[in-house]
């Protein structure tokens, strides 16, 4: 999960540096000057981070379908002491390799990606490079989406059939797996968008595609900013630290407040 909080960082960060400073005019020399470059990078970038998402949705999800429907046999025994022994940067280097294997398919086609004029700056891409790169995603999406719902659907019948029996470390796995499913319902706004956009490019319908990429802000801007709200909701852990977060900033302001007060009586 700390991989996919940095890939949402990342991806906000990358998202607005592009659009920001292309529609702002900031930059507009610059991007004009260098639009092959910094074009295919905004382009291929677009991809990179979906795809990065979507894995790190689909992980999480077997991660969860392990811990809750394969708690205390030999099988997640085995694979919690690999995670455990295995370090940190090397399960976020898998992760984030992984995307990279991904989108390296798009370099297979030639760029010609340019700006339409020097005011607007709309990307204007190849129907080929598009074809292919929508092709990519929509078979990706699809296919890590399926097995976020097979491993959810999984865990739901498990804590049905159950009744939850449980003692704290069950408890917290079943609540652990309400936080992330926030993810799931991105991801079915991720699915939903990913196969109209391959629908509408493959009709040719270039209006209409337009209209549907305007989208894009409003569902990546959800995919991020979900998880931390129902981390927010559902984590005992944070609704129980953040109180005490405030609390302990008053008493500092305070602090500073009667020191502040005690200086200027003397």
């Amino acid at each position: 999960m700390i991989s996919q909080g940095i890939v949402d960082i990342y991806s906000l960060l990358s998202y607005n540096f592009f659009i920001v400073l292309r529609v702002s005019g900031l930059c507009s020399d610059l991007f004009w000057e260098n639009q092959p470059s910094i074009a295919i990078a905004s382009f291929i970038n677009t991809y990179f981070t979906l795809y990065l998402r979507c894995i790190g949705i689909a992980l999480i999800s077997v991660q969860r379908y392990i811990t809750v429907c394969l708690f205390g046999t030999k099988i997640e025994r085995n694979l919690l002491k690999l995670m455990m022994e295995t370090p940190p940067l090397v399960l976020a280097m898998i992760h984030w390799s992984s995307g990279f294997l991904l989108t390296a398919t798009l370099l297979t086609t030639s760029f010609d990606i340019r700006y339409d004029n020097k005011e607007d700056m709309n990307m204007i891409v190849p129907v080929k490079t598009l074809s292919l790169a929508n092709l990519i995603s929509v078979i990706s999406v699809v296919i890590l989406f399926l097995i976020c719902i097979l491993c959810y659907v999984s865990v739901i019948s498990y804590i049905i059939r159950s009744k939850i029996a449980a003692n704290s470390t069950r408890r917290q796995e079943i609540r652990l797996s309400i936080q992330v499913a926030g993810l799931l319902v991105a991801f079915l706004l991720v699915f939903i968008y990913s196969v109209g956009n391959y629908v509408i490019n493959e009709l040719r319908k270039t209006s209409l595609l337009y209209e549907w990429r305007e989208l894009n802000p409003i569902m990546f801007g959800f995919l991020s900013c979900v998880l931390p709200w129902t981390c927010l909701f559902f984590n005992e852990d944070i609704q129980k630290r953040l109180p005490r977060i405030f609390k302990c900033r008053r008493r500092t302001l305070s602090s500073s407040g009667l020191l502040a007060s005690r200086a200027s009586a003397w």
